[in-house]
């Protein structure tokens, strides 16, 4: 054919072709123009694979669009187009042989629903994109003097990837040669290309420019952001187009449709700059649209900006495990014990063995030590702070008279264990002296304590029934009701071998050590009476506590004063930028800290499923997951309202079904690295005028990424008559020392983790805990909460709250 005289250099004879396709064998594809076959052609003395497309004209394209893509890619070498490496015009067959893409079309990986595929970071999405922009650019403005190729049928499947995913453009059919310069750059001709990739005008006035490439080109762009075709309805109903792309974009709602499996990776800026440049190129108007080669900038600007962001990540990653290499090292485990250890294993007689390694020294005595002729137990927690468990027999007497005893117990920490009748005598008068004790921290003294029979009420299936104790010192009098804390030793550990705790009293350590005179009256459990006890000693441990929110270096109202965005800046998360595209409503600022104060004030995210804020005291993120979010749909017992203190727009109210499920999807932005976390359910009752009582409880199991980790019982009642006094330390000599200044402390609120009892929060809802605090939450898939018995019928619930307590490692 004369069309084809600059191009017999790649003529190739019919037989060579079925020779390298193996008489057609390996279909890889179809198009407008027919099948592909894989092939094996020899290339320059090169056993190369190749891509054979042997035209079909029922497939809808025919002899013109062979030629045209014969005569355009002819002499087109560049690294983003595809490249021709042969054709073949036999009687009928009419085919053309390019290089082999490896890996396939783009729009393979942008369905979700083909599991086939890799799907592609974001990073290989924006280097993808910047090839396919260059590739284009070349056709506009490279392909020769005084001439631009419009390709006319940009889109995701046209563009394949290679073994190293360099992207190229290829299907040259449809396209057309146009002069350049002078205003000639203009073409006519009938519309074609692919419904959903091509601009509206088009249609209408039969004329193709580059703008018309551009246009194409944005809603591929849209498609890599989204991870959706614009030809393919996703399993959500939605459709993308042009006009729903631009809608979200201009409502600052794009986190809505941005795909999900590269959401969690993208820099705020990069995503910005990607967006922002793709909404241009679907301006309806063609003047409003960018140049390609402007378009390819601003992705490779896109690109510097994700890697950037992705090298900071990089850099605190290394940063956090050279803080994990450390943990080995004795400096780091030195900063896990007690202050004056080294006079601690003296007092203890831990031997060198032990203590020359610290981090051995730590865990042992995390595990705990007898001495005091075993009559003392000593320990630290996590946060190397003292614990000491004194045995009865350093503080009380028995009277044998009136059959008071002392004997073995099996499951005790001691030896012995006082046995007491408290029907026969009314009074025990307890002298306890107690040292070594952590200074400036809040204790709390409870006493550890089991009835005397095999089958008493702390031996069934009432382990938690409320305990009252009444006692004295000489300065005050308490009568108290409690929820009895079993201890255990394992999960194995039979009910008949638990022992309790009740806390009594707390205390401020001003000295190191101190003692307590007081006088238990009475403990009785209301429904069971009088009984015998068994009282195995008194323990001490520091409080684990929460900070309210503007504790610690500066107080709020003194921070208004403060403008430097640097300073703020350290008040925010450190992936903050993360969380201002994931809002559902751009938060808009102009500081740092503007911004801070609408963390602060909290912000819906993820499509109105979750509620972010910030914990001023641990600069933690706060996260709460809505009832519609978390309550299994298999429980058709509650009702959808809409109340307007509420922060979603939909919240349950439960019905009094036997048991609830709720499944929270735990997602690494819901929480800070390096924070312990307590778990609320953020509820009200329907009426206000509630009677309240004690039969308000519900069973509580909660799993953690399907493992079952143990039971609570949640009290729908506020704290019962619970008088829990802070008793003045006095010291060895029976007085307060007013030698020790007085440590200025805090306002705690003690996490009452083990009580669950609800309480009226400040937003005018009501929460109770869930379960114990909870760890490395960032890298957990879900938490499972199920509740049985005796719920409260009526009970409103807006959602599971997630709060920071404190910073760990």
């Amino acid at each position: 054919m004369s069309g084809l005289r600059e191009s017999q250099h790649l003529k190739r004879q019919l037989h060579e072709i079925q020779l390298a396709t193996n008489k057609f064998q390996t279909c890889i594809g179809k198009g407008g123009y027919g099948l592909v076959y894989k092939g094996q052609l020899n290339i320059s003395g090169t056993l190369t694979t190749v891509a054979v497309k042997r035209l079909n004209e029922q497939f809808g394209q025919g002899l013109k669009e062979f030629l045209t893509e014969i005569q355009l890619l002819t002499g087109q070498n560049h690294p983003n187009l595809i490249s021709l490496l042969g054709y073949c015009d036999e009687g009928k067959e009419k085919i053309i042989v390019y290089e082999y893409a490896e890996r396939g079309s783009l729009d393979k990986y942008l369905m979700s629903s083909n599991t086939d595929y890799t799907p592609l970071t974001w990073l290989e999405r924006l280097r993808i994109c910047i090839d396919a922009g260059k590739g284009l650019d070349h056709l506009h403005n490279h392909a020769g003097i005084h001439q631009t190729i419009i390709h006319r049928d940009i889109k995701s499947a046209n563009i394949l990837l290679d073994e190293n995913s360099v992207a190229k453009i290829s299907d040259f059919g449809l396209s057309k040669l146009s002069l350049a310069g002078l205003n000639r750059s203009a073409v006519i001709s009938h519309p074609c290309g692919t419904p959903g990739y091509c601009e509206p005008e088009s249609f209408i006035t039969g004329i193709v420019k580059k703008e018309s490439d551009v246009y194409s080109f944005g809603m591929v762009l849209f498609e890599v952001l989204c991870g959706r075709l614009c030809s393919f309805q996703h399993e959500d109903g939605l459709l993308l187009s042009a006009r729903l792309a631009k809608d979200y974009y201009e409502k600052e709602k794009l986190i809505e449709i941005i795909d999900p499996l590269v959401r969690e990776e993208m820099s705020l800026e990069s995503m910005n700059k990607f967006s922002a440049i793709a909404y241009r190129c679907l301006q309806d108007d063609r003047g409003g649209r960018p140049a390609i080669d402007l378009v390819v900038e601003e992705l490779i600007e896109s690109l510097n900006l994700q890697v950037k962001y992705e090298l900071e990540k990089e850099k605190k990653l290394k940063q956090h495990h050279a803080r994990i290499e450390l943990d080995d090292s004795d400096e780091y485990w030195k900063t896990k014990l007690p202050r004056g250890w080294q006079v601690i294993i003296k007092m203890l007689n831990i031997p060198p063995t032990i203590y020359v390694i610290k981090k051995e020294l730590c865990y042992f005595l995390r595990k705990g030590i007898l001495f005091d002729e075993n009559n003392k137990f000593f320990w630290i927690n996590n946060d190397g702070k003292i614990c000491i468990w004194i045995s009865a027999t350093r503080f009380i007497q028995v009277d044998k008279a009136i059959n008071d005893s002392w004997g073995f117990q099996h499951g005790s920490r001691f030896s012995m264990v006082a046995k007491y009748s408290l029907q026969k005598r009314r009074e025990i008068k307890c002298q306890i002296k107690v040292s070594m004790l952590s200074l400036g921290i809040m204790y709390a003294a409870s006493l550890v304590f089991r009835d005397g029979y095999g089958d008493g009420p702390f031996s069934n299936s009432k382990r938690f029934q409320l305990t009252t104790i009444k006692w004295k010192t000489q300065e005050l009098s308490v009568y108290s009701t409690h929820t009895a804390e079993v201890i255990k030793e394992d999960e194995q550990t039979p009910k008949s071998r638990y022992w309790y705790k009740i806390k009594m009293w707390h205390f401020i350590t001003h000295v190191p050590n101190t003692h307590f005179d007081i006088v238990i009256d009475e403990i009785s459990v209301p429904e069971y009476g009088d009984t015998t006890f068994l009282i195995q000693g008194i323990e001490f441990q520091p409080l684990e506590m929460m900070q309210q929110e503007d504790i610690g270096g500066l107080k709020t109202s003194d921070e208004k004063g403060i403008d430097e965005d640097a300073y703020w800046e350290k008040k925010l998360p450190n992936d903050y930028q993360h969380y201002v595209y994931m809002s559902n409503n751009y938060l808009h600022y102009t500081t740092k800290k503007k911004l801070y104060f609408l963390f602060c004030a909290g912000f819906l995210g993820y499509s109105g499923k979750l509620w972010f804020s910030l914990c001023k005291s641990t600069s933690g993120i706060c996260s709460m997951l809505s009832a519609s979010e978390i309550l299994s749909h298999d429980y058709q017992n509650f009702n959808t309202l809409s109340l307007p203190e509420s922060r979603f727009s939909e919240v349950k109210q439960l019905r009094g079904a036997d048991e609830y499920r709720f499944t929270c999807k735990l997602r690494s932005p819901m929480f800070s690295p390096h924070h312990v976390y307590a778990c609320y359910l953020v509820f009200k009752f329907a009426d206000n005028n509630i009677q309240l009582d004690d039969t308000r409880k519900s069973t509580v199991n909660y799993w953690l990424d399907g493992v079952f980790q143990l039971i609570k019982f949640l009290n729908f009642n506020f704290l019962p008559p619970m008088n829990i006094p802070t008793v003045e330390q006095k010291s060895d000599y029976g007085l307060h020392d007013s030698r020790i200044e007085e440590l200025e402390m805090p306002d705690f609120r003690i996490c009452q983790t083990k009580d669950c009892w609800m309480q009226q929060r400040e937003d005018g809802w009501m929460e109770v805990i869930l379960c114990k605090p909870l760890h490395n939450l960032e890298n957990r898939k879900s938490l499972q909460v199920t509740f049985k018995y005796r719920y409260p019928h009526g009970i409103i619930v807006e959602g599971i709250e997630f709060r920071p307590m404190q910073v760990y490692g």
